[in-house]
């Protein structure tokens, strides 16, 4: 009886598992990457609006919180 547990249960749900991460990992994009650092003498509001806006809104504290692993 084990036997066919694993031959009509576990063994297509693995399989099925396996196909579908394997997809979706395909089809992943890299996120974006940005070259630009910004020091933390003379920021101005122009440099904090642009930050955001090449990192999604995130503020220079959260990257730097996160050491910069975002």
């Amino acid at each position: 009886m084990p036997s066919k547990f694993v031959n009509y249960v576990l063994f297509p749900v693995t399989t099925l598992s396996l196909i579908g991460t394997i997809v979706v990992r395909t089809k992943a994009t890299p996120s974006k990457a940005h070259t630009q650092f910004m020091k933390s003498d003379g920021i101005s509001t122009q440099h904090h609006q642009q930050w955001r806006q090449l990192n999604d809104g995130l503020g220079v504290n959260d990257v730097g919180r996160s050491c910069g692993g975002v």
